[in-house]
């Protein structure tokens, strides 16, 4: 599923920015079909997962307080929540600033920024499906995700200096690199600590989560850029990941059985 995300996360960008120079608008357009044909394919060939009768039935459909208050009080889940919206808030400050960073310092256009993107697809998907599997049987899981995330701290803090494009372009690969092997470690780490029926119920959580982070992120970043320059977006999630290396992924510790 990571791999296929990534091989959309690298065409996507390269195909939008070939499409941008027809207008801006037509990369918008042509996400708006893939969508609806998205739609159409969901309908159509993928088959309901659930007994809607018996769901519809459960007390546990219903998301209530006092389930969302179980779900954070069950370590380590409250702290891979805080660990997931933390991720989620720094990198996609990178998300919603890159575009404006790489025309600040180095006057780059769409097709430039589509085809860097094209590169962090590329090593997203290398990273889902030689890098993380060996990392995983290597170290395990935890010592996996402390790993990845100094590996985002160095990839941001790197950007934010480097002027030269070839060294420019190698850090960014540090970036979908670390975050390959931080988010899907993430979510294995909460389905252990947690009985199978209530894996869609805290997954749902954590990604609410990583969505919070992602309302928030492109807004703080872009007022960091406005106000500060265009490095200081990069510098304070890299300070960001720091923290959560240093001071939050350690409070992540094996769950009791």
């Amino acid at each position: 599923m990571g791999a296929a995300f990534g091989l959309g996360f690298m065409l996507g960008p390269t195909i939008g920015g070939y499409l941008s120079t027809f207008g801006f608008a037509v990369p918008a357009y042509f996400a708006a079909g893939i969508a609806g044909l998205t739609t159409l394919a969901t309908t159509l060939f993928l088959k309901e997962t659930i007994n809607t009768k018996v769901a519809q039935n459960s007390p546990k459909t219903a998301m209530t307080f006092q389930e969302l208050k179980f779900v954070l009080s069950t370590p380590p889940i409250s702290t891979l929540v805080l660990t997931f919206f933390l991720l989620s808030l720094a990198f996609s400050g990178m998300q919603g600033t890159y575009a404006l960073f790489v025309q600040a310092k180095f006057g780059w256009g769409p097709k430039e920024v589509g085809n860097i993107f094209g590169l962090i697809g590329i090593t997203a998907i290398i990273t889902q499906v030689k890098i993380l599997p060996w990392f995983l049987l290597k170290f395990g899981e935890r010592k996996t995700l402390a790993s990845s995330v100094p590996i985002l701290a160095l990839g941001f803090g790197l950007i934010s200096v480097i002027k030269n494009i070839p060294l420019m372009m190698a850090a960014n690969t540090l970036i979908p690199l670390g975050n390959s092997l931080a988010n899907p470690t993430l979510t294995a780490i909460a389905t252990e600590s947690i009985p199978k029926e209530d894996y869609g119920e805290t997954l749902g959580i954590l990604q609410s989560a990583g969505s919070l982070g992602h309302i928030f992120g492109p807004v703080v970043a872009t007022e960091i850029f406005t106000y500060l320059g265009h490095n200081a977006p990069f510098q304070v999630s890299s300070l960001i990941f720091i923290i959560v290396s240093l001071f939050i992924l350690p409070k992540i510790t094996r769950p009791k059985s």
